[in-house]
């Protein structure tokens, strides 16, 4: 008999004609991790809210070990993580919020300080644990919102994308953590875009427009492309290359989830390299025409501290020298709370350095804003949390807010709102809706194109992919690259980790303790030496190459498209 059990589950918005979850039938067994994966606006968020109860279903039922669902509200024995974690912090202390759910449980104060030592150890972020929550970073904010979620320890957990604003090392520890959770008995289900991830869990769950369409092991899952096309998934690169060597008659052992495993199992058919060494990059040439023009916005040895002279005052950048490029698309990547929305606040003035300077196209910020300067329509920013941005009463009105406040013509404004929609692919049908009733991929391109709608020169993005599914946030890296080509814009996308494949980015840089630790072409930057970049940042194709030149074997070639190095280490092979 099941441990967890969903029959006919029905759910419809209150106010909408089409049903967010149509007749949801599914069966878990304890200890068992589910991930449950789709296209954007699927009912993936829905479906998490009505097995905590925070939504009742208009027909169906949900029982956990035969035990109907309470009907009361939320069930305790569900620990739920919201898509959005800061909506999920509720205390002014890290280490008080944790506690929150443990005090309602009525637990004992030295059983409380126990758990959430444990917790916070457990995570990695036992050193925040008298921080303040709101001057985390978005990743540090969702590692605290998970602590309090598994500190109760419930008997089941639903995530809603919990990795989403994580970078690789908070993603792994995560990982590691659910597999520890589901190896004591609990049943997970992880809502995620990250088919890495989906390919760890026991099952995955294909839900398509409010219906789960099928449940397969990742293996059987991965290997039906008209499933993938169908909920725009990905195929990631180690099914995709142990497939590929299956076909070609390989035999070495299955383990797609972990991709250092494959490493070792390719390298085992290889056999003995030559000596190992360092890669060797050919002289890459700049195929952009970049390099010859002015930066769009220059970084000169810039510094910031938050709550400068206080008692807790904390150096976030520490000299930054970092140009962006004319006309292309650049990317900031770094980990959880190394700098990065802090450096893109800087760049449009919102905030200003203690020392250096930032400027655009060759003049300081700080006297365009004394001059009075519309910095917006100079430098247009995205923050992270894309909901801060989104205030109005439909989606037509919120990206014509900008437009409307340059005073420019109604008939204008509508001209860049179909504009910016285009960029985006908001449909036309979206713009008399309010944007508080989309999906969290939706409200994200809403947000972004009423920034795209001021056709700023220079166009800063603060994760602007988080939320999307695979094959959107591809699409989104793709088409920023094409608007930048386009239109003359200089874009600029911070992310804690590299966009996968890399083949649209100009320029990338890696922010480190404060500093910009390397930056260049893909090529160069993904490929040198492993000095001033973290492994662990690699793509899964980009880590592979590295480890069998530095075995020692000569790849016919080092690519940044995971499909070219499937076939290279074919012809290797």
């Amino acid at each position: 008999m099941p441990y967890l059990s969903v029959k006919n589950l029905t759910y419809t918005y209150p106010g909408s004609e089409q049903a967010a979850l149509s007749g949801i039938d599914l069966e878990v067994e304890k200890g068992e991790l589910i991930a449950i994966v789709g296209p954007n606006a699927a009912g993936k968020s829905t479906l998490a809210k009505a097995l905590k109860g925070l939504i009742q279903g208009q027909k169906g039922s949900i029982s956990i070990g035969s035990e109907p669902l309470s009907a009361m509200g939320p069930d305790r024995r569900v620990g739920l993580l919201l898509s959005n974690p800061e909506n999920q912090l509720v205390t002014s202390i890290v280490e008080e919020d944790v506690a929150f759910g443990l005090e309602a449980l009525g637990l004992e104060p030295e059983e409380i300080k126990g758990r959430v030592g444990t917790t916070l150890h457990s995570l990695g972020i036992a050193a925040l644990a008298r921080s303040l929550p709101h001057r985390l970073s978005g990743g540090e904010q969702q590692m605290v919102a998970l602590a309090g979620v598994l500190a109760p320890d419930p008997e089941v957990l639903v995530l809603d994308e919990p990795t989403s604003f994580l970078d690789p090392d908070g993603r792994e520890r995560v990982l590691d953590a659910l597999t520890g959770f589901s190896e004591r008995g609990g049943t997970t289900l992880l809502v995620t875009h990250d088919m890495e991830e989906a390919a760890r869990a026991h099952r995955i769950a294909l839900l398509i427009e409010g219906k789960i369409v099928c449940i397969k092991e990742p293996w059987s899952f991965f290997a039906a492309t008209s499933l993938l096309e169908a909920g725009w998934l990905v195929r990631p690169f180690g099914i995709s290359l142990s497939q590929a060597l299956s076909e070609a008659g390989y035999d070495f052992s299955r383990s797609p989830g972990q991709i250092r495993d494959l490493t070792d199992s390719v390298l085992k058919l290889l056999g003995t390299g030559q000596s190992k060494r360092d890669i060797q990059m050919k002289k890459t040439t700049d195929l952009h025409g970049k390099g010859a023009k002015d930066p769009a916005l220059e970084f000169e040895k810039v510094a910031f501290s938050y709550n400068t002279g206080g008692p807790d005052e904390h150096q976030v950048l520490k000299g930054v020298d970092l140009d962006i490029i004319d006309s292309g698309l650049t990317v900031l990547c770094g980990a959880n709370g190394s700098g990065k929305s802090t450096l893109l606040q800087l760049s449009n003035g919102l905030l200003h350095p203690d020392s250096g300077c930032v400027r655009f196209r060759g003049q300081a910020l700080t006297d365009l804003l004394k001059g009075k300067e519309n910095i917006p329509s100079l430098v247009g920013l995205l923050f992270q949390n894309p909901e801060r941005q989104v205030f109005s009463e439909t989606v037509f009105d919120d990206i014509a807010f900008g437009p409307r406040n340059l005073s420019l013509s109604e008939v204008e404004t509508k001209e860049r709102v179909s504009d910016a929609i285009g960029w985006v692919g908001i449909d036309e049908d979206l713009l008399s809706r309010s944007p508080f009733t989309l999906s969290g991929g939706q409200l994200r391109r809403v947000a972004l194109a009423g920034v795209i709608a001021l056709r700023s020169r220079v166009l800063v993005l603060d994760e602007p992919t988080d939320g999307l599914d695979p094959a959107s946030s591809a699409m989104f890296i793709g088409r920023a690259r094409e608007y930048a080509g386009h239109t003359g814009t200089s874009v600029l996308i911070a992310s804690h980790s590299i966009p996968d494949p890399p083949n649209d980015i100009d320029s990338i840089a890696f922010l480190v303790d404060g500093r910009v630790s390397t930056s260049g072409l893909p090529e160069e930057v993904l490929f040198s030496p492993p000095k001033a970049l973290s492994e662990t940042f690699l793509p899964p194709h980009i880590r592979m190459q590295r480890e069998i030149v530095n075995a020692g074997f000569d790849l016919p070639e080092l690519s940044l498209n995971p499909d070219e190095v499937i076939k290279n280490i074919l012809k290797l092979l």
